[in-house]
């Protein structure tokens, strides 16, 4: 299927700028497009609130799962988002984003401290300089990702809650389920999930660190961590989703399974740093 160019305004300005969609969407809650900025590439994901819903109707189409999932009785539910997500969107990205730019040694070495106290010392400052290999900051997400309000002017709707970043790379970290010696992109992944697991400690707000499991090459991808290509970082870029104990159903069942001491993500935690760790 072709993509769909549509012109939209950000933030109210005065010129439009072309996205490109793709025609088939992955996402349940959003539209992803690509497009060119005047830095290069960017992406911009905005929340696929019911007028908006309408009138891409015909015109993109999204995964079988999503009508369903809109239809469950969940309060704030991240299936049917409104345009009232906004504020709780702001307030996870604006939580996230210091925890995830420019991390520094110091605060690499402390959040593995606190949350994987397996790895020693030395050992673990030997992950650490494997993974900044000279630099004096890595990054967890892109270098450029704001909040915006999107006016879709062909289409109608107005002032729907979007995400602009700058692009990474479309390819998803993938994790193989096979015993394997970890390099320094897992050393990333690490720290991206001890990270996360922090932030759950500290905000009880935890990053929604979701896969799926890919029988071709039995591994998990994590669609919402992007890989990019030639270098060992990693990029968190899925804004749009949280966990979290205080939140709806679904935002609680997520935090149970990833930041609970006995969940899913607490294994996910000590395999890679099995892995990463001497053998």
């Amino acid at each position: 299927m072709t993509d769909v160019r549509l012109a939209v305004r950000i933030d109210g300005g005065s010129e439009p700028t072309l996205v490109d969609f793709p025609a088939r969407q992955p996402a349940t809650a959003a539209i992803i497009g690509r497009c060119q900025g005047p830095a290069g590439a960017y992406v911009l994901k905005v929340l696929k609130v019911a007028d908006l819903r309408a009138a891409l109707r015909g015109r993109i189409e999204e995964p079988r799962r999503a009508a369903l999932l809109r239809r469950l009785p969940l309060a704030d539910s991240p299936f049917a988002p409104t345009r009232t997500l906004r504020t709780r969107i702001a307030r996870v990205h604006d939580t996230f984003r210091p925890w995830l730019r420019d991390v520094d040694r110091p605060r690499a070495r402390a959040v593995l401290s606190r949350v994987v106290p397996e790895i020693a010392g030395r050992e673990r400052d030997e992950l650490i300089e494997t993974l900044f290999a000279g630099r004096t900051v890595v990054q967890l997400m892109p270098d450029e990702s704001r909040l915006v309000d999107v006016d879709f002017p062909q289409l109608g709707p107005s002032c729907v809650p979007g995400l602009w970043q700058r692009a990474v790379t479309p390819t998803p970290y993938r994790m193989p389920l096979a015993r394997r010696r970890g390099d320094g992109r897992d050393i990333a992944f690490l720290l991206l999930l001890a990270t996360a697991r922090r932030l759950a400690q500290v905000y009880a707000l935890g990053p929604d660190l979701s896969c799926r499991f890919d029988r071709r090459d039995r591994s998990l991808v994590f669609p919402g961590v992007l890989a990019p290509p030639n270098a060992p970082d990693l990029a968190f870029v899925d804004f749009f989703g949280w966990t979290t104990p205080l939140g709806n159903i679904a935002e609680r069942v997520g935090y149970r399974i990833g930041y609970s001491d006995r969940g899913p993500g607490r294994w996910l935690l000590r395999t890679v740093a099995r892995r990463v760790s001497r053998p």
